[in-house]
């Protein structure tokens, strides 16, 4: 068999297996099976597989991320596993947008945070340390109930913070010191839903309305 058949067969393979245990397809997480997913004939095959086995996929809006999702949302089982996915989105909010908008003001170019941007810890650290403003939100962050942290330095909260983002799947660590981290297409998935959010002021039936028609 051709060795080109051989690698198309195992990314097929590897992304269909990823998008099953809950990853996001990205080009930074994976610009292999993103570039992949890219090409016409293999996005079919693999809509085409997952939505055999009653998935579909869903691209951001902005076109940087690709997720899993099901196709009747309907089903019993799909509605369960989808409200505790909203459950979990909502109650994680406030701590994500208040991130976004620590790092936008730490930026030279005050820019909001997106796929691909890189973070360097020393500058975020030095942003912060700077101001009493940014230390107060850099602490009200670390102590929300997603990161956790009980941290009284901002260095540990930081750290802190960083260290779940890329739990969750935010961040990627472009190295081993945890000096310098890539934003992933999973901002590009949250950005969606504050967008409708702010767009519909939605109370939370609508909001989780809303998600399982997009799920």
């Amino acid at each position: 068999m051709d060795d080109r058949v051989l690698d198309g067969q195992r990314m097929f393979t590897t992304i269909i297996h990823k998008l099953l245990a809950g990853q996001i397809i990205c080009e930074q997480s994976d610009e292999s099976a993103f570039r992949y997913l890219t090409n016409v004939t293999s996005l079919e095959e693999v809509e085409d597989y997952v939505r055999r086995i009653g998935y579909t996929l869903r691209r951001s809006r902005d076109g940087r991320a690709i997720t899993l999702c099901y196709a009747d949302p309907n089903d019993p089982i799909a509605k369960s596993s989808i409200r505790q996915s909203f459950k979990e989105t909502v109650h994680h909010l406030e701590p994500l947008v208040r991130w976004i908008g620590l790092v936008t003001v730490c930026r030279e170019d005050k820019f909001p945070l997106v796929p691909g941007d890189n973070l360097y810890k020393s500058k975020l650290l030095t942003g912060i340390e700077n101001a009493p403003s940014r230390r107060d939100e850099l602490s009200r962050i670390a102590r929300s109930s997603f990161i956790g942290s009980t941290s009284l330095k901002v260095d540990g909260q930081l750290s802190a913070v960083l260290s779940k983002l890329v739990q969750k799947n935010y961040l990627i660590e472009i190295d081993r010191q945890g000096i310098q981290f890539r934003a992933t297409g999973k901002w590009s998935l949250l950005y969606d839903i504050i967008e409708f959010i702010e767009l519909n002021s939605p109370d939370e039936e609508t909001i989780e309305s809303e998600q399982l028609r997009l799920s």
